[in-house]
């Protein structure tokens, strides 16, 4: 039963993420952003860059990586391989995950910040501090 209850709260935050995901998709935003994402206008060159950025942004204001994959996936995925080919999708894809991560190890109010400053018997606002470089960099 103790196994359940430490489980509860992340099965919990990852059906919000999927929902929250799924909601974006059935109001219609994957065919907006694929749209966009192939427009002549955008050099597809520039949507791994992007992706990163708009998913970094999105997982440092929710302190979710999994929420900002199920946002950012069906939103920048499937444009990519039709702006860009296999070559610019693989980059896209990449750029997802790691821009997810980096947000999500940079912020204090993600869930796997403070469960790591807890145990460690650190400060959040330090163990913040010293995360931010170390994402930057890596």
């Amino acid at each position: 039963i103790e196994g359940v209850k430490g489980m509860t709260v992340p099965v919990l935050v990852l059906i919000m993420a999927w929902s929250l995901g799924a909601a974006v998709v059935d109001c219609g935003a994957d065919p907006f952003f694929s749209s966009v994402l192939t427009s002549e206008n955008l050099d597809p060159r520039a949507l791994p860059v992007l992706t990163f950025l708009i998913a970094a942004l999105i997982s440092f204001a929710t302190g979710s990586s999994w929420g900002t994959m199920s946002i950012v996936f069906p939103l920048a995925a499937k444009g990519s391989f039709v702006a860009g080919g296999s070559e610019i999708f693989v980059l896209t894809v990449s750029a997802i995950l790691s821009g997810a991560v980096f947000g999500d190890h940079a912020t204090a109010i993600s869930d796997t910040t403070i469960l790591s400053a807890k145990p460690a018997k650190c400060a959040l606002s330090a163990h913040v501090v010293t995360q931010l470089p170390f994402a930057l960099v890596v």
